[in-house]
């Protein structure tokens, strides 16, 4: 059953990484910076991470603390507990919400709870068909990113500021 699930969201939700991921994962791991993974997630999206990159989300250079999946907590973004649980997960680690930097295409369902929460924002505006703006929510109508980018190459410059 497994298979076939995965099987049928790759037919009917066709994804692909988006161009400069390599890059910035292996920034990432090379600046031994910390990541992990907020997301509306199904159990077979760190198969489909496999698949296109050849490693494993924790081999790839995120934290198995940090990874938070929708399907595991039982609540999907935009529920605060799923950003709660990171920054307590990161205070832990000796990070303050201040010092995380946190990205997502949506503004309701990323960059509105992690604004709430004390992150740092930066809207992936790159991919027109995954770019959710939500103009018309009233909890996204005063709402800016930090920083929008349009290339996840974008991002190695940023951290290089850091």
């Amino acid at each position: 059953m497994k298979k076939f699930s995965l099987e049928y969201e790759l037919l009917t939700n066709p994804v692909w990484p988006m161009p400069g991921l390599n890059d910035l994962l292996l920034f990432i791991k090379q600046h031994s910076l910390v990541s992990g993974i907020i997301s509306n997630a199904q159990f077979y999206t760190p198969l489909i991470f496999e698949a296109f990159l050849g490693y494993g989300l924790e081999d790839l250079g995120f934290n198995r603390e940090l990874l938070i999946f929708s399907y595991m907590e039982g609540v999907a973004k935009p529920s605060f507990r799923l950003f709660e649980k990171a920054k307590q997960r990161l205070e832990r680690m000796g990070f303050g919400p201040h010092e995380v930097l946190y990205i997502g295409n949506d503004m309701l369902n990323d960059i509105y709870p992690a604004n709430r929460i004390g992150f740092r924002t930066t809207l992936f505006a790159g991919d027109k068909r995954s770019l959710r703006m939500r103009e018309e929510n009233p909890k996204t109508k005063k709402l800016n990113p930090d920083v929008i980018i349009s290339k996840l190459n974008d991002l190695i410059s940023i951290l290089s500021e850091k």
